[in-house]
């Protein structure tokens, strides 16, 4: 069977790394979207940017075939709860 390309959003992330790299050892060809820099790896395409930037988002969808949504603002802590709104809720749409 011939390898999918997947795009993980928040793919650097500790749920996301895990999902990444069970990917990788399925075989697929992994993309990923993060605003976080991290070594996924030499088989990891990376892409550094954020899911709610359109274009990007737009440009990051070429040629995939599954996507898994992991990008979140996970800081439940935050004062300002206005800070989830964009990511969690925006960036999803």
């Amino acid at each position: 069977m011939a390898a999918r390309r997947v795009l993980v959003t928040g793919g650097c992330g500790f749920i996301g790394r895990h999902l990444v790299r069970q990917l990788v050892e399925r075989g697929e060809r992994v993309r990923v979207l993060d605003i976080a820099s991290s070594d996924l790896g030499p088989d990891v395409e990376r892409v550094e940017g954020s899911i709610l930037d359109e274009a990007l988002v737009a440009r990051v969808h070429e040629g995939v075939e599954w996507v898994f949504h992991l990008a979140a603002n996970p800081n439940l802590w935050l004062p300002d709860k206005r800070g989830f709104y964009p990511v969690n809720t925006r960036g999803t749409e």
